[in-house]
């Protein structure tokens, strides 16, 4: 047997998993491919006719399984199924239970009891059988909506597709056409025709409609299609022969997606291979109307007018303003309030000047890449006069913004001719050439006939604290004399960050009348209608500063944005009393049931009686199922080319999950080999490996705008 896939099948370390049933029962479990699935009411996404006659959910006959079912349940509850003895509720239940499940318990059954009955306008029964009853959910049936003839080429291409339809619905094939080119490669929604017997020159195409609602190809990019693979000889031989049944199916399943999308009132009732040949049976459901703009349809097409039209007919229902305007609908006023917690960054860059800087005095500032140098004074010679004995102040004023970044801070050295002082902030740091510590004239002779030098590099940072500071260099000047004073600061000029959390749902945090509503974190949605979606953002990083002071920080989150729903007139209604159902919970065991009730004087009345739970019966642990896995070959068709050719080995298993029934016995498949006997497999750890593999594969996928 060949192992041709179906398309959507994903291999993936030696594994197909997927969530489809086929018609045989079994349950086969596959990732990725699948096209999504449509609206209700709308016609699905391009999938094969397999697929779409697996699904529970059809199209077009969602109302024929609703309105079946409802009749058959009505009918089953007024003509029950008839013992010839009388039985237990609980062996009715499970009788009626197993009638059920007999006639909708599974996707085939559900399509052979209701859907195709239902379209075709033949009697839908009721659970057991007994009466029947013709529904009218068709305006139009044909016997043959579709007619597909395929043939395979010597290159394993198709060469010979023919396609017969019903364009009208009226029992008459009125259109028949043929494809012009080979089909090398099926997808899920288009073909792909390529050079015959080989995977080169390969052109994608996709089943669309055009304006005479006629089948045509489109040639759009292979991103557009899903679910593609080889079928002709460069992937393997003779596998159209070997999977005529799936090749149909999937080659009629993306026609049938396009006459359905175009037009949502068809409807596939029953999908028969004859051979090399597939028919389909349809019908014109949903709408009694000429035309395929149907008013159930226009929400697909613009979902975002839903709540406008919500909103009118709310306005234009007086059972609606009823309800609103009743002290039920008013009970609870209620606000909706805004609020965000902001992680607020401050980039501190290399610029001196906002560190410290000279706001007076002084004659010079000289900058050495991190260093800042600050003279005061007038050095030169004889520059300064002052008679028998004179003093001379020179003051200079600085601002101090940032203590933190002043890494050194000191009086490099100073001279004068006579005395001099160095003070800041009126406190005596240094003096000379001797001690001079008033602020009279110096302890000795004015005259020294010569110029001091001194070069204390005496530490100032301690008095450069944040604020403005005075630096005064006093001198006494006997004649002629001069003086300088020479202060030395090294600065931190690296970028910098200050960040805080400003915090502004605080308050309606610790409110006991309000409850989070919605939230989003970073873009990301946490919360929604009040419950958590269990969605958390990845660490996010960020850019702040300029270019000169650019800095980039990774952080858990950097906005929260949050919707409080808070309560404001809670009194509107009163809380029912709950005392009774506590007492009642308090008060009662497994055996006895307590309860208190009040008495026509006002009073209350406790009683204590026997209480004793029905027999609940016993059911089995879980449904047993076994778990198979049969070989196939990797022919998927991706824009790289087959899939299969990139492999070492394109050989790999599909993986199917049983029911095993009331026999407990695992139906294999043909050409299937047992992995778990019956049992109550539990699967779920490698399920989450699978999805979690997939998804972070994905992840890496994604393009960004920076290197990662």
């Amino acid at each position: 047997m060949s192992g041709l896939p179906p398309p959507r099948r994903a291999h993936w370390a030696g594994f197909i998993w997927s969530a489809r049933q086929g018609l045989d029962g079994r349950r086969l479990v596959r990732v990725a491919g699948a096209a999504p699935p449509s609206p209700l009411g709308a016609a699905p996404p391009p999938a094969s006719a397999a697929t779409l006659l697996r699904r529970v959910r059809f199209p077009s006959q969602t109302c024929t399984i609703a309105v079946a079912a409802l009749v058959s349940f009505s009918t089953t509850l007024a003509h029950p199924i008839q013992d010839p003895e009388p039985q237990s509720v609980e062996a009715r239940a499970r009788a009626a239970a197993a009638a059920s499940r007999a006639r909708a318990g599974e996707s085939e059954a559900i399509q052979r009891n209701y859907v195709t009955p239902g379209l075709s306008g033949q009697p839908i029964a009721t659970i057991d059988g007994k009466r029947s009853f013709n529904a009218n959910l068709a305006c139009q049936k044909t016997s043959t909506l579709l007619e597909i003839l395929a043939q395979p080429g010597s290159g394993g291409d198709l060469t010979t597709v023919q396609i017969a339809r019903d364009t009208d619905l009226d029992g008459t094939i009125d259109s028949r056409s043929t494809l012009p080119m080979p089909i090398s490669g099926l997808c899920a929604n288009g073909v792909i025709s390529c050079e015959p017997g080989s995977w080169t020159q390969c052109r994608p195409f996709r089943w669309d409609v055009d304006t005479a609602r006629n089948l045509k190809l489109s040639a759009v990019p292979l991103t557009e299609l899903s679910g593609c693979y080889c079928l002709n000889n460069s992937c393997g031989t003779n596998l159209v022969w070997g999977n005529l049944a799936g090749v149909l199916r999937d080659l009629g399943g993306g026609m049938v997606g396009a006459l359905t999308t175009a037009d949502p009132r068809i409807g596939v009732a029953q999908a028969v291979i004859d051979g090399p040949v597939i028919r389909y049976v349809g019908a014109q459901s949903t709408a009694c109307t000429a035309s395929p703009a149907l008013p159930q349809s226009n929400y697909r097409a613009n979902p975002v007018t839903i709540a406008a039209d919500a909103q009118t007919a709310a306005n234009n229902s007086p059972l609606f303003q009823a309800l609103s305007g009743s002290p039920a609908g008013l009970g609870k006023a209620q606000q909706l309030r805004h609020c965000t917690i902001e992680r607020q960054v401050r980039v501190e860059g290399a610029d001196l000047d906002a560190v410290i800087h000279r706001i007076s005095g002084g004659y010079a500032a000289t900058r050495t890449v991190n260093q800042i140098e600050f003279l005061m004074g007038s050095p030169g010679d004889n520059s300064l006069r002052g008679g028998n004995c004179s003093l001379i102040d020179f003051r200079m004023k600085l601002r101090v913004e940032d203590p933190d970044r002043i890494v050194k801070a000191r009086l490099a050295d100073y001279f004068a001719d006579d005395w001099a002082q160095i003070r800041i902030d009126g406190a005596l740091i240094a003096s000379g050439p001797a001690s001079w510590g008033s602020e009279g004239l110096p302890p000795g002779e004015c005259e020294r006939g010569r110029a001091f030098h001194a070069t204390p590099n005496l530490d100032l940072k301690p008095w450069l604290t944040q604020g403005d500071h005075e630096l005064w260099l006093r001198v006494a000047v006997a004649d002629g004399g001069e003086a300088r004073a020479r202060v030395l600061l090294e600065l931190d000029d690296a970028c910098s960050t200050r960040e805080q959390l400003v915090d502004r749902c605080a308050m309606l945090a610790r409110d006991a009348d309000c409850r989070l509503q919605d939230e989003f974190v970073d873009g990301v949605q946490t919360f929604r209608n009040g419950i958590n979606t269990g969605l958390r953002p990845l660490p996010q990083s960020r850019q702040f500063g300029a270019s000169a002071c650019a800095v980039e920080l990774q952080r858990d989150f950097f906005l929260r944005d949050r919707i409080y729903r808070c309560e404001v007139d809670s009194n509107a209604l009163p809380m029912p009393d709950l005392s009774r159902s506590a007492y009642i919970l308090d008060r009662s065991t497994e055996t006895l049931l307590a309860d208190r009730t009040r008495t026509a004087t006002g009073g209350t009345s406790e009683t204590m009686r026997p209480f004793s739970l029905p027999h609940r019966g016993s059911v089995p642990a879980c449904e047993p199922i076994c778990k198979t896995r049969a070989p196939t070959i990797n022919a998927q068709a991706a824009p790289q080319g087959v899939v299969g050719n990139q492999q070492n080995d394109p050989a790999s298993f599909d993986t199917f999950y049983h029911s095993c029934g009331a026999e407990n016995v695992c139906p294999l498949g043909p050409g299937e080999q047992l992995v778990s006997a019956c049992g109550c497999l539990d699967d779920f750890p490698e399920a989450v490996v699978m999805m979690q593999t997939v998804r972070l594969a994905g992840a890496d996928l994604l393009c960004t705008a920076t290197p990662q």
